[in-house]
């Protein structure tokens, strides 16, 4: 009889944590947007006919920065606000054949987290960037990043990630850096 009253309860309490669970995932909101499924028809018509073909004309040009209409990619420029320039604490941008990456940054006053150069990397793939230079530029900095040493990470289309803020803080609602652009080219002649 103990042992049904025990099997019972551990019933009653798990049920009850999957219902809390369900409950928690439906009421979450993420400060990234809702989620951007795209089919792999819609794939077609951004890559053109071939979904093998990556040489979308949508994307920037070599050395250009970006601007402009986006690429027509899923959360490419996730987390940057392209009028204002604010950052999220993580952000997604889609490059070609990138040979560097290279940001032009400002520092927000009053933020509620200090703007330190070190807390930036960029991830190309799954390849952490080495930060090659900084520079102090009239409105903030220039921080460049070594190109990714493996290749495959360095040839066609590839997503960035781009941190601006220690891993502690990157559920963080903002940030105190803004934007002004990104590149991962030298101009083409």
């Amino acid at each position: 009889s103990l042992c049904c009253r025990g099997l019972g309860s551990r019933l009653c309490v798990s049920l009850v944590f999957c219902l809390w669970l369900i409950l928690q995932f439906h009421l979450s909101k993420s400060i990234y947007s809702a989620p951007r499924s795209i089919l792999a028809s819609k794939l077609t018509a951004i890559f053109g006919q071939d979904r093998n073909d990556v040489t979308n004309d949508r994307l920037p040009r070599a050395g250009q920065p970006l601007g402009g209409a986006g690429s027509g990619i899923g959360y490419d420029r996730t987390g940057w606000d392209e009028q204002t320039g604010s950052l999220k604490p993580l952000a997604i941008f889609f490059a070609r054949d990138v040979e560097f990456v290279e940001l032009e940054l400002e520092s927000v006053p009053h933020a509620h987290i200090e703007a330190r150069i070190e807390d930036i990397r960029v991830k190309a793939g799954l390849e952490l960037l080495e930060r090659e230079s900084v520079i102090r530029t009239e409105k903030g900095w220039r921080v460049r990043f070594r190109g990714p040493q493996a290749r495959r990470w360095r040839e066609g289309v590839q997503a960035l990630f781009v941190a601006v803020v220690p891993q502690q803080f990157l559920a963080a609602d903002s940030t105190p850096w803004k934007l002004h652009s990104i590149r991962w080219r030298n101009n083409s002649p």
